[in-house]
């Protein structure tokens, strides 16, 4: 694995470059569910189905 001491100027600025672009694609993915009111009322509503128990195994689902 490359030390950062390593790396070329460019090679670094392509690294954060990348780091940042990747950190506000998932930010703004973020923002966008969360101003979602389905996506909002289906939290909503996982959780009372967990609250009820109502729920599925890891073995129920891929029936391992």
């Amino acid at each position: 694995m490359a030390m950062l001491k390593d790396l070329s100027v460019e090679d670094f600025q392509n690294l954060v470059r990348e780091t940042v672009q990747s950190a506000l694609h998932e930010m703004l993915e973020d923002l966008a569910a969360l101003t979602s009111e389905t996506y909002l009322r289906s939290i909503q509503e996982a959780r009372s189905e967990y609250a009820r128990g109502e729920v599925k195994t890891f073995t129920d689902v891929f029936d391992v």
